[in-house]
Parts: C-alpha cells; structure tokens; sequence
C-alpha cells in the first residue's frame, strides 16, 4: 500500500462517496459531502477575496480610477439588505449584469450556431460520403422544424422532415453515448487510482 498520506485521504472520501451505494445517507457518505461543500465555500470564499483585491484594491492604487465604475456597482448590489428606500439601488446593477451577459449570449449565439453553421456546412466538399450524409442531415432536419401554415403539406418538406427525426435522434442518442462514456471514465479513473496508487494491485 502507498505510504503517502494525501493518497490515504483521498482514498478514504472516494471509498466514503462510494458508501453510498451500500446504504443511502450514512455517518460515512454524510461526513466527505459536508466537508466537500465546507471545503468548496472555503475555496469560493477565498477565491472572492483575492479578486477583491485583485480587481477593485490593487487597480485603485495603481490609479486606474475608471474601475470605481464596476467597484460601485458590485456595492450597490448589497443595498439589497437595506430599507427599501434604498434596496431599489440593487436593481441597477442586476440590470447592467443581465443586458450586458444577454447581449453577449444573443452575438454569440447568432456566430456560433447560426453564421458559422452556414459557412460550415456551405464549405463542404460533398464528394466525401461524410460529408454528404451531413449536409442531408442539416438540410432535413431544418425542414423539420418548419412549422409554417401550409408547409408541413408539401410532400418534401413532409419527408424531409421524417428523415430529419432520424438524424435528431441518431444526435441525441450520440450525446447520451458520450454522456455515459465520461461518466464511466471517471469511475474507472477512480478505481486505477484505489487499485493502483493506493493499494497497488495494479500497475
């Protein structure tokens, strides 16, 4: 067995998680979820106070003044807890922080999944099969969500979007796939470290 004693801790909370599969909310399973969650805060509340001073402290004293901005409005997120002649202050800020975050989405949204999709698909060399089972698939499956009056009873775009299910379903069944692999990944990652680093059956 390893000798080294963070090996051992980190043994003992994964053999503590995984308590919980022998009975639901035992001593062990509670003790490593509520230091898990004691540690996180700790790391969240630390990493809170180094960007304090990070981000307001250290920018004031090298005289970037523009930062009063930000600093001001993260203060007045905290009006919150005051009376309420005051608590409409907080208002401000969540507005900036929500059409600022929105705008961003929507720009981002429309050139990655709109423009650059186009462009993608529009550059393929169709004369690989790969590529030409995907441009039907990007073609039926946006016939299938044209729900326009009288479209949908256009034989084609009727068929089309039958065919285009297919290729949504083949999508989703993919994503579950890889969803169930990196879950699996990290359990095996788990079981070479009990096995390997920690009692060393295997190498």
């Amino acid at each position: 067995m390893s000798a080294n004693f963070g090996v051992w801790v980190a043994a003992f909370f994964t053999m503590a998680i995984y308590s919980y599969l022998y009975r639901e909310e035992n001593v062990l399973f509670e003790f490593a979820e509520q230091t898990f969650i004691g540690v996180s805060a700790a790391h969240f509340l630390l990493g809170g106070y180094h960007n304090v001073v990070k981000v307001a402290l250290e920018p004031l004293r090298e005289g970037r003044l523009i930062w009063l901005i930000p600093i001001s409005l993260g203060v007045l997120l905290y009006t919150r807890y005051l009376p309420k002649q005051v608590s409409w202050l907080s208002r401000l800020p969540v507005a900036v922080l929500v059409s600022v975050a929105a705008a961003a989405q929507v720009r981002g949204a429309i050139h990655a999944e709109f423009i650059s999709q186009i462009a993608a698909t529009a550059s393929l060399d169709i004369g690989k099969p790969a590529n030409l089972v995907f441009l039907i698939g990007v073609i039926t499956v946006v016939t299938h969500f044209l729900y326009l009056n009288g479209v949908r009873k256009v034989p084609f775009i009727r068929v089309s979007g039958k065919v285009g299910r297919h290729f949504i379903m083949v999508a989703f069944g993919a994503s579950l796939g890889t969803t169930v692999m990196a879950r699996y990944s990290l359990l095996i990652g788990r079981f070479q470290f009990l096995f390997g680093e920690w009692i060393r059956l295997i190498k």
